[in-house]
């Protein structure tokens, strides 16, 4: 929709987006441009000296332009040297806010398994609903589901900072000052992603993969991993704050080195037994090739070491190939990959119409751009799933 940019002397840049319209003189300048260029999307850069602005200036209304739910301002801080947003609730604004963040579950993760833990409480004091202790043996991870609130508002905010602590010795730390937009997608190794999909949940883990490049974590120890291979009792306490310092606790004790204390997980698995599976490295390149497919999956494309799984199934009705399972759709992915997939009995006159689709339940069919090369239809893929 419209949006505006201002330099500040300071260093920053504000963004006012999804505007009805701009100020007159401004609206004016655009439109001419518009004109000149037969274009209607535009990014224009006016000189320094073109519009200078003041505190307490009309520069647009706001309003509900471009890919939006409702009448609303759409507003950020950046850093001008390299347009990084900046968390806007640390300059100072008149916002009232004495709501601690809110804490509804807490998850612990072993290897591959993992368990769902309810948690009650108010007023930023918390506790595990089964009882303050939980059994754990080997190393361990936790996650957590929380939002911060404002006061006078329903919306779910992220928050500020999170810190774990075992024993009254830091672990771990997050704190979100800013957010580069080139970093974004690692948010789904941020994420419990597959908990995403499957529950509509968004649980913040308090480990890191190996190939997460966000620049939020102040101190991590171990990968945010806790051992309790050894028999004993530790005190954890997850420590969560908003811009404001409202501060809510989650304080729980794990007795540790119990045998067969290990989460089951929870989540039941859709896909049959694989056809094939593979070991692949999240730093190398990787390659799997089936009959009349294959896919290439570069160096630092995916988060952690994968065991990856494949199979294959009868061609739908529609369809010039059979269904290939690459893996699983709950398996994200940071980078493009190559997947190329050679049709059966593909009548002459649909080959310049042939495309790969990626078959989804909810979504149904998601067609990628596709070339053909040494008799493959061939296209770049972002997502584990059926093909």
């Amino acid at each position: 929709g419209n949006t505006l940019y201002i330099t500040h002397p300071g260093g920053y840049t504000t963004v006012y987006a999804h505007l009805q319209r701009f100020r007159k003189d401004i609206f004016d300048y655009v439109r001419k441009i518009q004109y000149e260029k037969q274009q209607h999307a535009l990014n224009i850069f006016p000189g320094k000296e073109e519009f200078k602005v003041g505190k307490g200036d009309l520069i647009a209304y706001s309003g509900s332009s471009g890919y939006s739910f409702g009448p609303h301002l759409h507003f950020e801080i950046r850093d001008a040297a390299n347009q990084e947003p900046m968390n806007v609730l640390l300059f100072g604004f008149d916002i009232e806010d004495i709501v601690p963040p809110r804490i509804f579950s807490l998850y612990q993760y072993s290897g591959d398994a993992k368990k769902r833990l309810e948690v009650s409480g108010k007023n930023g004091s918390y506790h595990l609903e089964q009882g303050d202790t939980l059994e754990a043996e080997g190393f361990t991870g936790f996650g957590i589901e929380a939002f911060d609130y404002l006061n006078g508002a329903h919306n779910r905010c992220g928050l500020y900072s999170v810190k774990m602590e075992v024993d009254g010795e830091l672990r771990y730390e997050w704190v979100m000052d800013r957010f580069p937009f080139s970093r974004a997608r690692y948010v789904n190794s941020y994420i419990d992603y597959e908990e995403k999909l499957r529950n509509k949940k968004l649980v913040q883990k308090l480990f890191v993969n190996p190939n997460n490049s966000l620049k939020l974590y102040r101190y991590v120890e171990n990968d945010g991993f806790l051992d309790f291979r050894e028999q004993g009792t530790h005190n954890v306490s997850i420590i969560l704050e908003d811009s404001y310092r409202n501060r809510s606790e989650l304080n729980f004790k794990v007795l540790a080195g119990i045998v067969g204390s290990n989460p089951e997980n929870k989540i039941p698995g859709d896909n049959p037994e694989p056809d094939q599976v593979r070991e692949f490295n999240w730093s190398e390149d990787n390659e799997f090739t089936g009959d009349d497919l294959y896919l290439k999956i570069p160096a630092r494309a995916l988060y952690k070491d994968l065991q990856f799984t494949y199979t294959k199934s009868e061609a739908p009705a529609d369809a010039f190939s059979p269904v290939h399972s690459l893996h699983n759709k709950y398996t994200p992915i940071q980078s493009w990959c190559e997947l190329g997939i050679r049709p059966h009995d593909l009548p002459g006159e649909l080959r310049e119409k042939a495309l790969i689709v990626l078959i989804d339940e909810e979504e149904g069919y998601s067609p990628s751009p596709t070339e053909w090369k040494d008799g493959m239809l061939v296209t770049r893929i972002r997502d584990f799933g059926d093909y």
